[in-house]
């Protein structure tokens, strides 16, 4: 499989202001950093917890805010350095699926306009075919062909979800980042989301950019997989053997946290000392050094680099 997403030395700062002249008064380092590469056809899973900076990835991935630095390539363009009207193009081939699918939904518009509105805006259907593609669309994410009338407000959560999935697939992307797309949903939901995302992916040939805080969902539909921490990548690899031989101490710690009915399967839970730093004061030396029951001195001084360890890139000192 070759390259479609690469990300390099990606960051995003952000800065806070105060007072009444909106004095900068510090920085938030969102994205710190960060290197990745998503294979064509593949699924890539980004997990970490809250606030760690997953979503900014994606928001910087879609443009929708810019980077402070670093670079952003898209099937061999630098998607960072288009123009508006360059834009308008790569924005085509990537799409976006958003955690909230009552928020992300325009309740004004019909089910047929929020589907349509992409075909019209890139010109790929004249306007007496955009109905029938639309209506085509419904049928592919399991929705009637009558909700094409209907609005938001009259469909579940679930149902919503699936128009935002068929307006993402409107236009023919290359990849698909799916910004928590379930963990909106009743439980009940959420498995049938799922599989229709992976059946949707072999049909389509789909490349999907997967961001999740629940390592059971990412663990069932990733080939890749990158954990996050504090803004900076701790570690990447083959997502099978990072769930069976985890290297970075805080990967340890997020999978000894998935709850098995296996005996067998069932790992010590590790606990992580304290609340994650703030993004505006990162620890000095290696960012996970404060929580890691691990970190030894020089942990607290130098910035580990993500390098090869054990078969796979990890940000650590003293690899498990």
């Amino acid at each position: 499989m070759t390259e479609l997403l690469m990300l390099k030395n990606l960051k995003k700062h952000f800065s806070v202001q105060s007072g009444i002249f909106g004095k900068q008064s510090g920085t938030v380092y969102a994205v710190d950093g960060v290197d990745l590469s998503i294979k064509s056809g593949e699924t890539f899973g980004l997990v970490g917890e809250s606030g760690c900076g997953k979503s900014t990835i994606a928001r910087l991935i879609m443009r929708f805010i810019e980077p402070t630095s670093g670079s952003i390539m898209f099937d061999g363009t630098d998607i960072s350095q288009l123009n508006q009207k360059g834009l308008k193009g790569g924005r085509r081939k990537m799409q976006m699926i958003f955690q909230d699918p009552y928020a992300s939904l325009n309740p004004r518009m019909t089910v047929g306009d929020i589907i349509g509105e992409a075909l019209t805006i890139h010109n790929l259907v004249e306007n007496r075919e955009k109905d029938k593609t639309v209506s085509e669309l419904l049928d592919i994410v399991g929705l009637p062909r009558d909700s094409i009338n209907r609005y938001p407000h009259e469909f579940s959560g679930g149902q919503r979800q699936r128009i935002g999935i068929a307006r993402a697939l409107a236009v023919r992307p290359g990849i698909v980042i799916a910004d928590e797309p379930i963990s909106a949903l009743d439980v009940s939901i959420q498995a049938q989301i799922l599989n229709l995302l992976q059946n949707l992916q072999k049909e389509f040939n789909l490349t999907y950019l997967f961001i999740a805080h629940d390592l059971r969902v990412v663990e069932y539909l990733s080939d890749s997989l990158a954990v996050m921490y504090l803004g900076k990548i701790v570690e990447t690899g083959n997502a099978s053997e990072i769930y069976s031989h985890p290297v970075h101490p805080y990967t340890e710690a997020l999978l000894s946290a998935i709850p098995s009915l296996d005996v067998e399967k069932r790992k010590k839970r590790i606990l992580l000392k304290g609340d994650i730093p703030s993004p505006m004061t990162p620890p000095s030396g290696c960012t996970f050094h404060t929580r890691c029951i691990y970190a030894q001195e020089r942990c607290k001084s130098e910035v580990p680099l993500l390098i090869e360890r054990h078969g796979r890139l990890a940000a650590c000192h003293f690899p498990l």
